[in-house]
């Protein structure tokens, strides 16, 4: 039984936040290099 404080989880958690923050940075550049495909 892992508590929601152990590193593991942090580490899980932090990966997970640093993934999703790199593919909205990805979306966001595409967005800005491919404007026409969003209008």
């Amino acid at each position: 039984r892992l508590s929601p404080r152990s590193p593991h989880h942090f580490d899980n958690l932090l990966a997970y936040g640093q993934s999703k923050l790199c593919l909205i940075m990805f979306i966001a550049e595409f967005r800005r290099n491919y404007p026409r495909l969003f209008y």
